[in-house]
């Protein structure tokens, strides 16, 4: 019996918009037969409701401030609100899908970035048998990234989605790590997406700060996974068929390998 394809899909908080569309193009993918992890943000509902509360909205390359309100509502929203959406459009389409945030079974373990971002952190380790239990048992998991703090177990860190979705991704040698959000890729000098990045020139693009803001983040983590072996996709969710395509490697994208 071959191995199944393992994928990790990272579904951005500007896409959840269209989530039902993508949702059901992913639905698609699993039950052509390939195994499939889901990582979710959520950075426009949370920025909206802080909003609502009178909070204010901070970003510092590319990733958000989170004070002790701000991880509230960020935890809310993205183990709370979202991650049940997200599952119900899956059974809806007759995936059984289980919400998870990081700290359910210890499944994500962070450590803190750095005082200047507040509760904002990177993952550390990735409970690989706990995943590998739920899509033994076909259930495939729908993961918020909200995580326990290395140092202190009661504590829990906000976790840019791209980060854990491509911790996951290598933590289980994953084939492919598609990160999906309301862009095409990444672009170059001239605004023209750039269809294949190397690891030298994405670092060139950083530097020249023609990669800039939110995309720096994301393409960093995307380096880090190819230098591993594994390959990153950063494509528009809102593209019809985007994950047909991205197989039949015609699709509209940038790929870091």
């Amino acid at each position: 019996m071959s191995k199944k394809i393992t994928i990790v899909i990272k579904i951005g908080g500007s896409s959840l918009e269209s989530y039902e569309k993508i949702v059901k193009e992913i639905s698609l993918l699993i039950k052509s037969g390939k195994q499939v992890i889901i990582v979710h943000g959520g950075g426009k509902l949370i920025s909206s409701w802080s909003k609502q509360m009178n909070k204010e909205v901070k970003f510092i390359n590319g990733l958000r401030y989170t004070d002790d309100e701000a991880l509230e509502i960020a935890t809310g929203i993205l183990a709370g609100v979202v991650n049940k959406k997200i599952v119900a459009s899956f059974l809806k389409n007759n995936i059984n899908a289980i919400g998870q945030s990081g700290v359910d079974a210890n499944l994500l373990i962070g450590k803190r970035i750095g005082k200047e971002l507040g509760n904002v952190g990177e993952i550390f380790k990735v409970n690989k048998s706990h995943i590998n239990f739920l899509l033994t048992n076909n259930l495939i998991p729908v993961i918020a990234p909200i995580v326990t703090d290395i140092k202190n177990k009661n504590k829990l860190l906000n976790v840019n989605a791209d980060n854990a979705a491509i911790a996951i991704a290598i933590a289980i040698a994953a084939e492919k790590c598609i990160l999906l959000s309301d862009i095409d890729g990444v672009l170059d000098q001239n605004g023209v997406i750039i269809n294949e990045l190397t690891i030298k020139d994405a670092n060139r693009l950083i530097n020249e700060k023609i990669i800039s803001e939110g995309m720096i983040p994301k393409v960093k983590n995307c380096i880090k996974a190819a230098k591993l072996g594994v390959t990153c996709h950063i494509a528009n969710s809102n593209r019809s068929s985007i994950l047909k395509d991205i197989f039949k490697e015609k699709a509209i994208q940038t790929i870091i390998k």
